[in-house]
């Protein structure tokens, strides 16, 4: 127990030392004019404006060649935008907009500069239109041109209002602004309407957060609302007067960029309300932030040093949260992170190994303890579903009404590994009896296992289609297109699934018991690994935000992707099932987990509703195992327990349990970390009850 004790500590303290807000390190001057704009071809080659030109680096911004200049005479470069396959749109100060390639050389003139200053580039994330926006002086108009091939050509028209920024939000509606006004387009800029007034003048541009939430700097803070509801927007100002945001970039989640007129570069990740400073070089004016597509944040300067952070800023801020989850629930809780299931307002439910549901709103600052009155040892998954939270358990699945927390079990009493939403229709995946579909929120349930190969489940997903696919101990994948009436077998070779996810692009992600990760881009048609960067072959848990995948291991923490799987990074040292888990953890003495006993949790109870009718040891699970596995057995009286284990060769490997327990059903975990791959034996004296089963540990 004190060895277990000193390595929580350890981990604790090497989590915080790894998920640090990323450092913003100077790369350098490339000019001494303003760093205006950012763009990127790919993780390796930037563009970056200022007054006099547009530079380009082929190395991440290590180092820096001008590669397009203006006169002094000329008008300044507003912004820069990348063009595939190779071409950039440059804006000009004065309203002229022209094509160069990645050499500088110019080749189209779109829009000659006639003094109406450039409002800025946008494109739309529904159909890949560009716009480009220009004002009218002196008249309070704005030139709207429009490219639907990728800026071969543009079209144009004139719309009231004088911009001053625009921007397209994730669902595809145009936004602009002028010093005070809000303006929408839901016709990509042919017809406008203004859906709010700001409290005091707006400050630089236009940003989105991923969910669709509006953002808009002002004195002291932010301007914010949300995509399609125009009705909602607010104020949040953490700063004093007079201090405003420069620039600007949202993360993913609730993370935010930005940078302050008084100096430093700043991150909140509580959508505004709170911020911090990212550690760096000096504490520079920012004019301008931008995240490339490796996740890096690179920020520009009003006297032209460019700097990027050393790490993903993505990655490296969700380290912190995961890290500050993993740590703050620890002081509420010992159990272990095994369910994660996000909410629309930014909140996050957490289901337990030890069969407790918590929720945070602030990222794991604080938790609030909902298990109230569930009597169960392992919360498998959750969902939600008309007004309703539900909880998969060994003991089936549960509802609770969010607003007033009372549990209820529903007619499923089975083991329940999974359970999903699709297509307003619950659906269920037990271990040892199949899928199981409700359409009325629970209260009844229906088998739904024409065509599986296994009734062993132990994962669901959906897609955006409401096509269902099922992970299985065994099966491997099989999809369902007709709400689960029947389904077929996937071309997925490796058979052990433990856990499954969906992005919002629709790709589906398959962690394995033993495999690593696979992918597939097709809708299950077809599956290639995925797993560069993931160094734990045991993924037990996968959850999808947006694009961002999170991935729970059992050996060496949590690892997310950005990419669509094509890299993963470990974000946090913390694994959301396993605290102990360090061997291969370069970060910590790699002996130290061998020199460590074998260990087991003390014994929990899962009383269930009915006292059980009979002594009963149960198979283990998992089996086979690497490296924990649980335990469970029935008593219908107290008695004396005896839980011990055997090699092959009859030797006694450890006790697992030695006391006296209630009546009811019971549980304990098995950790074999220092032990050798083999069949084990695990034997119960309960009484005059006396029952053998063996295991098998795999490594």
């Amino acid at each position: 127990e004190t060895i277990m004790r000193i390595i929580l500590i350890i981990l604790m303290f090497a989590s915080y030392a790894f998920a640090q807000a990323p450092y913003m390190s100077s790369l350098g001057s490339i000019t001494t004019d303003p760093v205006t704009s950012f763009t990127f071809k790919d993780a390796n080659t930037v563009f970056a404006a200022f007054n006099g030109g547009v530079a380009k680096s082929v190395d991440a911004g290590e180092s820096w060649t001008q590669i397009f200049a203006v006169a002094p005479s000329d008008p300044t470069v507003h912004s820069v935008f990348f063009t595939a396959p190779d071409s950039i749109l440059i804006a000009r100060n004065n309203g002229t907009l022209q094509l160069i390639n990645e050499a500088g050389v110019v080749l189209r003139f779109y829009v000659a500069g006639s003094a109406r200053p450039t409002v800025g580039i946008t494109r739309s994330p529904a159909t890949n239109t560009i716009i480009f926006a220009r004002r009218s002086l002196p008249i309070l108009m704005t030139w709207i041109y429009r490219s639907t091939n990728n800026a071969r050509s543009f079209t144009s028209a004139v719309v009231p209002g004088l911009f001053e920024s625009i921007a397209f939000a994730p669902d595809g509606k145009l936004y602009a602004r002028d010093s005070y006004l809000i303006y929408r387009s839901l016709d990509e800029g042919v017809t406008w309407s203004i859906v709010a007034t700001a409290p005091s003048a707006l400050i630089g541009d236009i940003v989105f957060e991923a969910d669709g939430r509006f953002l808009c700097a002002i004195d002291q803070g932010l301007f914010t609302s949300y995509s399609g509801d125009p009705g909602t927007f607010s104020l949040v100002q953490p700063f004093p007067s007079g201090v405003h945001l420069t620039a600007l970039v949202a993360g993913p989640g609730n993370t935010l960029f930005g940078a302050l007129n008084t100096g430093g570069w700043k991150y909140s990740m509580d959508r505004g309300i709170s911020w911090s400073t990212m550690p760096g070089d000096g504490n520079p004016i920012g004019s301008e932030l931008a995240l490339s597509p490796s996740g890096h944040l690179f920020g520009g300067t009003s006297t032209g040093v460019v700097y990027r952070s050393n790490t993903s800023a993505q990655i490296s801020l969700y380290g912190v949260i995961w890290a500050r989850m993993a740590d703050s629930l620890r002081t509420v809780s010992s159990d272990k992170l095994w369910a994660m299931l996000p909410d629309n307002s930014g909140g996050i439910y957490i289901g337990t190994w030890g069969g407790k549901v918590f929720y945070t709103n602030n990222q794991g600052t604080s938790w609030l303890n909902i298990t109230a009155n569930l009597r169960v040892g392992f919360v498998w998954s959750l969902t939600i579903d008309n007004d309703y939270l539900y909880a998969a358990t060994e003991f089936g699945v549960f509802r609770s009404p969010i607003t007033s927390i009372t549990w209820t079990q529903t007619a499923l009493p089975f083991d329940t590994r999974s359970i999903v939403k699709a297509d307003g229709v619950l659906f269920a995946a037990t271990f040892g009896h199949g899928v199981f579909r409700s359409s009325d929120h629970g209260l009844n349930w229906s088998t739904m296992n024409n065509g599986l190969t296994t009734l062993i489940t132990t994962a669901l997903a959906v897609d955006s289609n409401d096509n269902l696919y099922v992970g299985s101990f065994g099966g491997g994948i099989q999809k369902s297109t007709n709400g689960g009436l029947s389904w077929t077998i996937s071309n997925l070779q490796y058979r052990y699934v433990w856990s499954l996810a969906v992005d919002e692009r629709n790709i589906l992600y398959a962690g394995t018991y033993g495999s690593y990760v696979f992918r597939s881009l097709d809708l299950g048609a077809t599956y290639e690994h995925a797993y560069n960067g993931m160094w734990d072959r045991y993924v037990i848990q996968l959850t999808a935000f947006g694009s961002q995948v999170v991935a729970g291991t059992w050996w060496n923490g949590v690892f997310t992707t950005f990419n669509g799987g094509e890299n993963w990074s470990r974000v946090t040292l913390q694994s959301m099932s396993e605290v102990d888990a360090v061997r291969g953890n370069h970060d910590l003495d790699p002996g130290l987990a061998r020199d460590l006993p074998i260990q087991s949790t003390d014994v929990s109870s899962s009383p269930a509703t009915v006292i059980p009718s009979e002594y009963k040891l149960e198979q283990n699970f998992p089996n086979p195992f690497n490296p924990s596995t649980s335990i469970r057995f029935a008593l219908p009286q107290a008695a004396h327990v005896k839980l011990t284990v055997y090699d092959l060769n009859g030797r006694l490997v450890t006790t697992l349990v030695n006391d006296n327990l209630t009546a009811g059903n019971h549980f304990v975990e098995f950790h074999a970390a220092n032990l050798p791959s083999g069949v084990y034996f695990y034997r119960i004296q309960a009484g005059a009850f006396q029952a053998t089963e063996k295991m098998l540990l795999t490594k």
